[in-house]
């Protein structure tokens, strides 16, 4: 299975910096040692050049995060991360449930919430693309799960306050002048190309070796892709309801 399509530019500075930041951690899962199954120096230096633009990126949005000067983004990341405190909480108590269903889903959000790390421990712009990689895996375990475990209000309020973060971020950046700016703007463009130079490296060689040597890999990143595709296909939606809205107000007015 080939990797698919997916046109990073068009998610938000944040959430495409999430999404690199997901590719990083899946990239343990290809073939990067030398006498590996299917390695290649190419492949190796796809991967190394992928993951330096992309540290480049992580130094200048760290360089670049100082005070806010909208409260409201200070406000709504200490929101989330109560958020995150409290959900870690309740999904750590339930591990010991007694219906063994609900302490089964208990656990694997639990091993979830691990496998991401103590989010007050990171920068506010590290928290970032950490909590939405979180709330796209806890999807992942699915609706009838959550429901059950009763784990659905928790996720949906931890994934607004993330949109609400995502938009004060970007808000913010705005606000730091055009010198900011073009300073991410560069790192993530650099980013997304070595992203996809990596992409089409994979895919050349799944021709020339078969799937097996890159399976683990292309599988990881196809649960990526196809969250950052439902999330902008939700985004869509929602401005052509917006679109459609304003247009019947303005032909109700004339």
């Amino acid at each position: 299975m080939k990797i698919g399509h997916l046109s990073v530019a068009s998610l938000h500075m944040m959430e495409d910096f999430g999404f690199h930041g997901a590719v990083i951690r899946h990239l343990s899962d290809l073939p990067l040692s030398d006498g590996a199954v299917g390695y290649t120096p190419g492949l190796k230096q796809a991967a190394q050049a992928f993951k330096t633009v992309f540290q480049e990126w992580d130094d200048a949005v760290n360089a670049t995060s100082g005070p806010t000067p909208a409260a409201v983004a200070k406000k709504i990341d200490r929101q989330r991360v109560r958020t995150w405190r409290e959900m870690r909480a309740f999904v750590r108590a339930s591990m010991a449930f007694p219906d063994e269903k609900v302490a089964e889903v208990a656990r694997r959000a639990a091993d979830l919430f691990k496998a991401y790390g103590n989010m007050p421990q990171k920068s506010e712009t590290g928290r970032s693309g950490r909590m939405k990689n979180l709330t796209d895996t806890l999807r992942n375990l699915g609706t009838e799960a959550l429901e059950k475990a009763r784990l659905t209000p928790f996720l949906e309020k931890l994934e607004q306050e993330n949109e609400v973060h995502f938009a004060a971020t970007e808000r913010r950046a705005m606000a730091r002048g055009a010198r900011v700016k073009g300073l991410l703007r560069a790192k993530r463009m650099a980013t997304d190309a070595a992203y996809h130079t990596l992409v089409e490296t994979v895919n050349a060689l799944i021709l020339v070796n078969g799937e097996a040597p890159y399976q683990a890999f292309t599988a990881s990143l196809a649960g990526e892709i196809s969250h950052a595709h439902t999330k902008l296909a939700t985004r869509r939606t929602i401005l052509a309801k917006h679109r459609a809205a304003r247009k019947a107000k303005e032909e109700a007015n004339s």
